[in-house]
Order: C-alpha cells, then structure tokens, then sequence
C-alpha cells in the first residue's frame, strides 16, 4: 500500500518558502549521511541562519502544525530522499538515538492513495530537526516498516 502526504512550513513561518536542492543544503544544514548514501534531493524547512535558536520549530502536515523547541540550538530543519544507489548502509546515530513522535507524523498522518508509483520512485529519508524535534533514517527503528518515500509536486489548475 502507497501512502499520500501534504507537507510544508507551520503556521508561524507560512512566509517562508520550502526549499528543494539536489546534491546540496546551501544555507541550510548538512546531512547526515551526505558522504554515505550520496546523490539526494533536500527539503528544507528552515534556514540554519533561523534554526540556530531556542524558538519553536517544525513542520505542517495536511494543515496540522507539528512543532517543537528547539531546547539546543542545533539548526537541522530537513527532510532528505536518497537514491542510495549502492545500497550501503546509513552512517551516523539512526539506530541509537532521537526518534520521536514529531519525526513520524509526516507518515502517521499520511492516506492511502488510489494511484500508485512504481518502485524506482521511492528513496530512502533522512529527517532532522532540531535539537530536541527528533531524527531518523527510513527502514530502521520505528520506522523499519518504511520502504521509502517518493517527493511529489502539486500542478495543474487550481479550483
């Protein structure tokens, strides 16, 4: 089953636009695994100029804020899909550290879809935020059930 998911920034930061990047976080920070799994497409929440402070942080999902304090400064603001062409491993701390609740409601809150992409589609995903917002890496821990995610872009005429 293929899951359906609208995401983008919280209410207070509505005047900020996402930023989506290939092989680069210019102004944003790095990725975890930018070296491991290579070639991605970043989105970007917030700036690291703006996360870099104790302020309330997250991101909206089918109109609901998830939100919360950035308790450490830590500027990470993002969602990553790899093609993890080589199929290594992912390096850094996914299996030991900071899932959290935030870092799941992009899926929780996610509907099933009618249509369907083909496999090739779907990356693997890297989510950071914050210190204290959470991070984790599909396919392991509370995620291990999560294949992958595919990046979609709204088009056509609106109502």
């Amino acid at each position: 089953m293929q899951y359906d998911v609208t995401m983008k920034q919280i209410s207070s930061h509505s005047n900020l636009s996402l930023i989506i990047q290939t092989n680069s976080y210019n102004g944003f920070t790095r990725p975890v695994n930018h070296d491991k799994l290579s070639r991605y497409i970043y989105m970007g929440f917030i700036p690291a100029n703006l996360a870099n402070s104790n302020t309330i942080q997250g991101y909206n999902v089918n109109n609901n804020d998830y939100k919360f304090l950035n308790c450490d400064k830590n500027p990470n603001s993002y969602l990553v899909f790899y093609y993890n062409d080589f199929h290594r491993y992912p390096a850094g701390y996914y299996k030991n550290c900071c899932y959290s609740e935030l870092i799941g409601q992009w899926i929780n809150q996610s509907k099933p879809t009618k249509s369907y992409l083909p496999q090739d589609y779907f990356f693997q995903t890297e989510m950071h935020m914050g210190g204290c917002g959470g991070y984790a890496v599909s396919g392991y821990k509370n995620q291990a059930n999560i294949v992958g995610a595919a990046l979609g872009f709204p088009f056509g005429k609106s109502a």
